[in-house]
């Protein structure tokens, strides 16, 4: 079942029924901000600041940044970690284009690095294999709604001292371990407002 939420349309038919009224009632909140931006969230106006102040709230963030989307913000994020040109950065072989793309724009690298097939995540055992000594990152992608093993990927990533980066695009909304997908649990989070969002 898909439903409307304002300028969005929302998968809901994964929602327990005692998960529903809670989740309308945030994910409303949530677009409201989001419907006062125009939908158009490249442009600063009116409501921008107050979709970055609820999505922060309600992803549990200190803080949030509107960019012009997940693209844009993935590339940011690879920029604001000190990833350079000719550096490797590992993702998932299971993604949307973009991801690799930002890694390429950056002047990196992108590793593709083979996926759980349970949660089509990045896994973290082929994650280990992939790393060289020029690897400096690992831009994670939750995929579908389903959180990837950030515990295990994270560890990975500690012991080999690279960064983490979180592409929650599809993902608004899930929760790891009891908070929220985009806390971050790595060192940036990035969404998106035009993706499919499921799991909410």
């Amino acid at each position: 079942m898909q439903q409307y939420f304002g300028p969005i349309w929302v998968r809901t038919k994964w929602l327990a029924a005692h998960e529903y009224g809670r989740a309308r009632q945030e994910f409303t909140s949530l677009v409201s901000a989001l419907a006062g931006a125009d939908r158009d969230l490249a442009r600063v106006g009116i409501g921008v600041a107050e979709f970055e102040r609820a999505f922060a709230e309600y992803v549990g963030a200190g803080c949030a940044v509107a960019v012009s989307s997940c693209t844009t913000a993935l590339h940011l994020a690879l920029l604001a970690v000190g990833i350079e040109p000719g550096d490797e950065v590992l993702c998932p072989s299971l993604s949307f284009i973009a991801t690799a793309n930002a890694i390429m724009h950056a002047g990196a690298i992108p590793v593709f690095v083979d996926v759980d097939r349970a949660t089509y995540n990045i896994d973290p055992n082929c994650m280990e294999r992939a790393i060289t000594p020029r690897t400096r990152a690992v831009l994670l992608v939750h995929q579908v709604g389903l959180p990837a093993a950030l515990d295990e990927i994270c560890e990975v990533a500690r012991r080999h001292r690279l960064m983490v980066i979180e592409d929650a695009a599809c993902a608004v909304g899930a929760e790891y371990h009891g908070q929220r997908v985009g806390l971050p649990h790595a060192a940036i989070a990035c969404f998106s407002s035009s993706a499919q969002l499921s799991g909410v």
